[in-house]
């Protein structure tokens, strides 16, 4: 049997919700400023319902920004990825395309509830930071690095430090591998 979070007052019975802490910028040098975390609940149905997620806290920026849960509570798309995969994910936003780190918070195996966060990413950062961050991040400097010796003899990580953080951490690997290519 699953466990879930405390019910907030006012949610129908068999809804729970677990407000979520923001992550510490400390764990995170690849961003500059977060401005503003949202905190989403997200709240589990028995395993014959629908997941849903609802907005139980918002700071910054966030609280002027409207979410998609508003309007349609269903837990789908990339926060429902988040959630099942247990994982964080840096991306920008469907709807207004801005920079965004979505952090799950898992307990006992399970998502209990996810932040999303409204950041700022550094512009450029030396090469050994931008390796760090990446291998730290879904693997994505193995994945890189293996797209681009596909085709080419060496692996450059000097070119990481020319390129925009939120590009390496966004853009589709084998996007990221063309510039890797020679002339």
């Amino acid at each position: 049997m699953r466990k879930y979070g405390p019910r907030q007052q006012g949610t129908p019975p068999g809804t729970y919700h677990l407000l979520v802490a923001p992550v510490d910028r400390a764990h995170g040098k690849w961003y500059t400023d977060p401005t503003g975390p949202m905190a989403d609940g997200v709240s589990y149905l028995p395993l014959e319902g629908i997941p849903t997620i609802t907005v139980v806290d918002r700071g910054g920026i966030a609280r002027d920004i409207s979410s998609r849960t508003d309007r349609s509570p269903e837990l789908r798309g990339t926060k429902r990825r988040v959630a099942y995969e247990r994982e964080l994910l840096v991306g920008r936003g469907r709807g207004d395309n801005r920079p965004i780190v979505i952090v799950p918070e898992v307990k006992d195996g399970e998502a209990t509830g996810i932040t999303l966060l409204h950041v700022r990413f550094a512009d450029q950062l030396p090469a050994p930071t931008v390796r760090g961050v990446l291998q730290g991040y879904r693997n994505r400097y193995a994945v890189l690095r293996d797209a681009v010796l596909e085709t080419e003899p060496t692996f450059r990580d000097d070119l990481l430090s020319e390129l925009p953080v939120d590009v390496l951490l966004t853009e589709p690997i084998s996007q990221l591998a063309d510039r890797w290519r020679a002339g």
